[in-house]
C-alpha cells in the first residue's frame, strides 16, 4: 500500500514541478492548468487526475471513503472545462470529494484528525491572506497543495 502512496506523491510532485517550470509561477489552481496548457498538452491534466484517482481507489480496503475520493478525482479529470456552468458543478463536487474523503477516512478509521485540522487551519489562514490582507491571489493553488500534503503524509504515517 505504501508503494501506491509513494507513487501518488511522485506523480503529484512531477506534475506540479512541470507546471512551475512551464509557467514560472503558481497558477490560480491546479485545475487551471488545463486552460493554461497548449491544447495538445491538456491531456496531461486528465492523466494526472485519473492516475491519482486510481491510486485512491486502490486503497479502498482502508475505507470506502477512498473509493469516493478516487471517483472525485475522476470527475476532476473528466470534467476539465470547469468554466462551463454545468461542468463546473461536477468538477468542484469531485474536487471536494477528492480532498475531504481521505481526510475524513484518516480521522474516522484511524483516529488521525491532525491532517484534517492542519488542512482546515491552513486553508483559513491562506484565505485570510488572500481576501483580507491581499497578500496572494492564488489561494486555491496553495490550498490544493496543502490538501495533498496532508493526505499523503496522513496516509504514509498510517
Amino acid at each position: 500500500m505504501k508503494y501506491i502512496i509513494i507513487g501518488q506523491a511522485i506523480i503529484f510532485t512531477a506534475y506540479i514541478t512541470f507546471l512551475l517550470c512551464t509557467f514560472k509561477k503558481a497558477l490560480p489552481s491546479i485545475s487551471e492548468s488545463w486552460y493554461a496548457l497548449k491544447p495538445n498538452r491538456r491531456w496531461l491534466f486528465s492523466a494526472f487526475s485519473l492516475s491519482l484517482g486510481i491510486g485512491m481507489i486502490a486503497q479502498v480496503e482502508q475505507s470506502g471513503l477512498m473509493f469516493f475520493s478516487g471517483g472525485g478525482l475522476f470527475f476532476v479529470g473528466i470534467a476539465t472545462a470547469f468554466r462551463d456552468r454545468v461542468v463546473e458543478m461536477a468538477h468542484f463536487f469531485g474536487a471536494g470529494l477528492a480532498i475531504l474523503c481521505p481526510l475524513l477516512s484518516l480521522g474516522l478509521n484511524n483516529q488521525k484528525w491532525l491532517p484534517l485540522i492542519v488542512f482546515f487551519v491552513s486553508s483559513v489562514v491562506i484565505l485570510l491572506l488572500e481576501k483580507k490582507y491581499k497578500v496572494m491571489s492564488n489561494s486555491t493553488w496553495w490550498i490544493e497543495i496543502i490538501a495533498f500534503a496532508c493526505i499523503i503524509v496522513g496516509l504514509l504515517t498510517n
